[in-house]
């Protein structure tokens, strides 16, 4: 575990958006293995799921619905999936 996960998400999610939106391309993450986020994980998540909305890029969040701590947090992030831009997905 890494005490400020964004300094090591943040260059990685904005690499990511870079080049999905160069390419016209979507992102599609997968979440269902991880046993833990801390705070600043989560933080670091929903910025690069607004990041990505400012650029029109689509994307995928697959999580694990049998954890508790997993499904409270993507169930709260599917109230910015109104546009059709992200998608949620219970694994």
């Amino acid at each position: 575990m890494h005490r400020q996960p964004e300094s090591i998400l943040r260059p990685l999610f904005a690499d990511i958006g870079k080049k999905a939106a160069a390419y016209g391309a979507g992102v599609e993450m997968h979440f269902e293995e991880l046993d833990f986020f801390n705070t600043a994980t989560i933080t670091t998540v929903m910025h690069f799921v607004k990041e990505l909305r400012n650029k029109q890029v689509p994307l995928v969040l697959s999580y694990n619905s049998n954890q508790k701590w997993q499904r409270v947090f993507f169930d709260a992030l599917g109230m910015l999936a109104k546009d059709g831009r992200l998608k949620i997905v219970a694994i």
